[in-house]
């Protein structure tokens, strides 16, 4: 995690926000609950990606693959923090 990456982390810890995910949510949860988002448009999951801080974009076009591993790898690092 870079310096932007701690800004933002700490910020949101400071207004008392979550930081890290739910330690029981397993990968095939998440994308259901993510389903349900209003941001699926014609069936499709887009997501909220930020290229720096400012400056985010909305986009269905993402290598599933890549989203799985990193909602996997979130979530073996919150089971370890706990």
């Amino acid at each position: 995690c870079g310096d932007d990456c701690r800004r933002v982390r700490e910020l949101l810890e400071c207004a008392g926000l979550p930081v890290d995910p739910p330690r029981d949510l397993s990968v095939d949860r998440w994308l259901e609950l993510m389903a349900l988002d209003k941001k699926v448009a014609d069936g499709r999951l887009r997501l909220v990606l930020l290229r720096d801080i400012g400056r985010a974009v909305v986009t269905d076009d993402f290598d599933r693959a890549l989203l799985e591993e990193v909602l996997e790898t979130a979530g073996k690092r919150a089971v370890d923090a706990g």
